[in-house]
């Protein structure tokens, strides 16, 4: 039932420190079942065709490159790729280096 009622939307005014906040929410699996598919939903949503769950669960997926299963991205990295993929960029955003070379699926 929860489920039902979170209902994510496209946030014209996201800004950097709220989607990195949501990121970390994702992360560390942190509320319910219900809370945890809306952030992600949020995250799809405000990032169009960046496919922000692989990034977060299977990086090796994303990056098309299975040397990077055990990958450590921080949430600022995360969400750099996010924005870059999507090329959306957040108010607030800095300027984050960006490691491995983006996905070209």
């Amino acid at each position: 039932v929860k489920t039902a009622f979170y209902k994510a939307q496209y946030c014209d005014d996201l800004s950097y420190n709220e989607a990195k906040a949501i990121i970390e929410f994702v992360y560390n699996a942190e509320g319910d079942e219900a809370q945890h598919d809306y952030a992600l939903d949020s995250l799809e949503l405000n990032f169009p065709n960046s496919n922000a769950s692989d990034l977060i669960y299977h990086p090796d997926h994303w990056f098309d490159d299975d040397s990077m299963f055990d990958v450590d991205l921080t949430s600022d990295e995360m969400l750099g790729y996010l924005m870059k993929k999507s090329n959306r960029v957040l108010t607030g955003a800095p300027e984050i280096k960006l490691s491995y070379p983006l996905s070209v699926k």
